[in-house]
């Protein structure tokens, strides 16, 4: 197992041994956020517990994308992806800024393109894309 996932795990756990563990979800949370940033994975760390913020069908169908693009793209093509803007206009933003913009993390901080580069390599990397894709409502049928 990586260090990472054993540290998120050992984080998730320290927190769910607390008293009122149930209403402790989002200290639960920011505690593994926390962990997997000081285990050097701020992809993991800015995805877990982190809260979707999209007002309209297209944002959430652009972070979708965004999410989806940093699964399956190469790292060159990531880096020169541009995505709608929050208000629709075509080509406004870099990934790293749709994910600050519709992604609240549980603990605040920073997020920047060539380290979601790397870390999206590593198994937690991945799971934690998927969990992210799984909170976000199947795209509306056409």
């Amino acid at each position: 197992m990586s260090r990472t996932f054993l540290a998120v795990l050992a984080a998730v756990l320290a927190a769910c041994l607390l008293p009122g563990c149930s209403d402790r979800r989002t200290d639960a949370a920011a505690s593994a956020a926390a962990a997997a940033s000081a285990a050097g994975n701020s992809l993991v760390a800015y995805l877990r517990g982190a809260e979707i913020q999209a007002e309209t069908d297209a944002q959430r169908d652009t972070l979708r994308q965004a999410l989806r693009d940093l699964q399956t793209l190469p790292a060159g093509e990531l880096r020169t992806a541009r995505y709608a803007g929050v208000d629709g206009q075509p080509a406004q933003r870099n990934l790293a800024q749709v994910l600050r913009g519709h992604l609240a993390p549980a603990a605040p901080q920073t997020l920047e393109l060539e380290p979601l580069l790397t870390e999206r390599e590593t198994e937690a990397g991945r799971a934690a894309l998927r969990e992210t894709l799984a909170k976000l409502d199947p795209p509306p049928a056409k």
